[in-house]
């Protein structure tokens, strides 16, 4: 019965390990997003917003934000390169200034905001091409909490680290042990 158990756990786990990462997970907002990918594209997907936001990436290892576009004046489904690429796993931040407020607010860590509030939510789309989208809400205090103020979808990224090569191996070789 032991054998039996320490089996089902390990295939869960690796069920776990090779989920595709354009499968259909739920939002998971406060989620940090992960590229997984060499060259990370942002499309924009629209907004509902009263303010106009503007959003730039930041690399976290402190190149200059890179400004991509601004949700009134954006054509719907327009795509934009982030020019400082990041590596498997490292962490893609991206942030908004919203222009009447004068105020910042960024994706991940909701410490990074002045309110210390959630200001971007991530789900799947279901796509294998721009595979997770991202909304922003750009009031103060998490405002009516709907992030759609400034939507985007992201290419080559997810809300999970990516196991590396190496990490999967010693991964399973140690499932094996469980056997």
């Amino acid at each position: 019965m032991t054998r039996a158990k320490n089996s089902l756990l390990g295939c869960l786990v690796a069920a776990a390990l090779f989920a595709a990462p354009g499968e259909a997970r739920a939002s998971v907002p406060g989620s940090t997003l992960y590229a997984w990918g060499s060259q990370i594209w942002v499309k924009f997907v629209g907004y509902s917003a009263a303010y106009t936001n503007d959003l730039y990436y930041f690399s976290s290892w402190g190149a200059s934000p890179q400004y991509l576009f601004t949700n009134k004046t954006t054509a719907l489904g327009q795509q934009f390169l982030v020019t400082n690429t990041a590596l498997a796993n490292q962490e893609l931040i991206f942030g908004t200034y919203v222009r009447e407020a004068k105020r910042w607010y960024y994706s991940g860590d909701p410490s990074r905001n002045q309110d210390g509030v959630l200001h971007a939510s991530m789900w799947s789309t279901g796509s294998s091409d721009y595979s997770t989208g991202v909304g922003f809400e750009d009031l103060w205090a998490g405002g009516d909490k709907d992030y759609n103020d400034l939507k985007l979808e992201v290419m080559n990224a997810n809300t999970t680290v990516t196991p590396e090569p190496v990490s999967m191996v010693l991964l399973g070789s140690g499932l094996l042990g469980l056997g």
